[in-house]
């Protein structure tokens, strides 16, 4: 049995916006149509401020550090994602009833889904649930690899324990085909999070988390060791750092606009683990988009390798 700390991270950034926040730190220096602008603090702006303020986000057109309310409080007093939450709730009227959200028990089911319904899922699968799937860049094999299936109503993905086929299924994410929300919900009595595609870094040297099972399934055929929470965004076991400790580079990658839960990720795994940002393109929000939008090189190209540079520099620095 385990616990997740758990916040209502939507409720608090719309009560904090970013420009009172940075106040704390930062002198404002103008104020425009929509957003106040500002010398940077992630780097030397001596003369033309380059950080944008807005309500719900800042973005540096220079460094092009970029976050919301809680990932610039964790940048600013070098917390985690809980503490600078727990900073936030001291410091703002209105957000302590907010603290009553805590720890959520996790409960692991003692049973695994049998393979016989795993199967059926897989059999009710026709060719237009087929090219659903296929648009969203998963082949042929790698749907018979995850036994990906449909159950009549809403798309479904088993959990592996371990690698597909050969491990148990203790839980199964379904997606809904209307697109109503929740889009995505679990089974009764399963609904627990587990770290889907972990047995994938056991002989890997660099680990990749993104937001969303589709996502990883995507980045495996890309031959990316990667990972996601079944619990969302906003739910890390600590267990599961032990699964990055052999690993020599960890990229946490999350969904656009979401980069204080990348930086909470991050900095449970460890030093070794950095945060990677998408680029500013129109309706790229997570890994799949991006995939409709360029290849794998241009991952690397884009998200990936601005990461390497800025280790190198650091690590120059920490050097002299």
């Amino acid at each position: 049995m385990s616990t997740a700390k758990q916040y209502d991270t939507d409720a608090i950034k719309a009560r904090c916006d970013v420009p009172t926040v940075a106040a704390y730190w930062i002198q404002l220096v103008t104020r425009q149509q929509d957003h106040y602008k500002a010398l940077c603090p992630f780097h030397p702006d001596r003369d033309t401020p380059s950080l944008a303020l807005f309500d719900d986000h800042y973005h540096c057109f220079g460094c092009r550090a970029h976050g919301d309310v809680i990932a610039l409080v964790m940048a600013m007093e070098k917390l985690d994602f809980i503490k600078a939450i727990e900073w936030l709730i001291d410091r703002f009227d209105g957000l302590d009833e907010i603290e009553a959200v805590a720890d959520v028990e996790i409960v692991r089911p003692t049973t695994p889904v049998p393979y016989d319904m795993l199967r059926y899922w897989q059999g009710l699968m026709t060719d237009e649930v087929r090219a659903w799937y296929n648009d969203r860049g998963l082949n042929d094999e790698t749907i018979a690899l995850y036994m990906l299936g449909w159950d009549g109503n809403n798309y479904v993905t088993p959990t592996w324990e371990g690698k597909p086929g050969e491990s148990d299924v203790f839980g199964v994410v379904f997606r809904k085909s209307d697109n109503t929300r929740p889009k995505y919900f679990g089974m009764r009595g399963r609904n627990y999070p587990t770290l889907f595609n972990r047995w994938i870094l056991e002989e890997a040297t660099t680990g990749y988390v993104f937001i969303g099972q589709y996502d990883v399934m995507l980045a495996v055929q890309d031959d990316l060791a990667a990972v996601t929470s079944t619990g969302g965004q906003l739910t890390w076991l600590s267990e599961w750092n032990r699964y990055f400790a052999h690993l020599e580079r960890v990229y946490v990658v999350p969904d656009v606009g979401e980069y204080a839960a990348g930086f909470a990720i991050a900095s449970q795994i460890g030093a070794h683990a950095k945060v990677g940002r998408y680029p500013e393109i129109e309706n790229v929000s997570d890994y799949t988009d991006f995939r409709g939008w360029g290849s794998h090189a241009d991952f690397h190209r884009l998200v990936i390798q601005p990461l390497e540079q800025k280790r190198k520099v650091i690590a120059h620095w920490e050097s002299r």
